[in-house]
Parts: structure tokens; C-alpha cells; sequence
């Protein structure tokens, strides 16, 4: 039971980190504009990868607390 709520949690709040990049995102800007040479045909926002760094700094916060039980 503790680890759906530990995955449930992790998953709401890499959501809610993912949407707030996304606003960010267009405040600032960050994206790629279309040129002649571009694929897309609309402005895309770029930089979405940023939740896995997210990702595995939870990761990383929630097992060095795990290790600290087992010493």
C-alpha cells in the first residue's frame, strides 16, 4: 500500500512540475520558432525533458532516505 501512494504522489507532482515548466515556458519564450527549414508548422515549446533530471532528483531524495533507516 505504501508504494502506490509513494508512485501515485511521484506521479502528481512530476505532473504538476511538468505543467509548470510548460508555463514557464511561455512566459520566457523558450522554443523553437518555425523557419523554412523547420518540420513542424507551428510554435513548439522545446525543453520538456527537464522533469527526468526532476525525476531522478526525487529518485535520488527518496532512497538516501530509505538508506538512512538500514544504517
Amino acid at each position: 500500500m505504501d508504494s502506490v501512494i509513494f508512485y501515485t504522489s511521484s506521479f502528481v507532482i512530476l505532473l504538476i512540475c511538468e505543467l509548470a515548466y510548460f508555463y514557464i515556458a511561455k512566459k520566457f519564450h523558450i522554443g523553437d520558432s518555425v523557419t523554412a527549414r523547420s518540420s513542424h508548422k507551428t510554435y513548439q515549446l522545446t525543453g520538456g525533458g527537464i522533469i527526468f533530471i526532476i525525476a531522478a532528483l526525487l529518485y535520488c531524495f527518496w532512497y538516501s532516505n530509505q538508506l538512512t533507516r538500514f544504517n
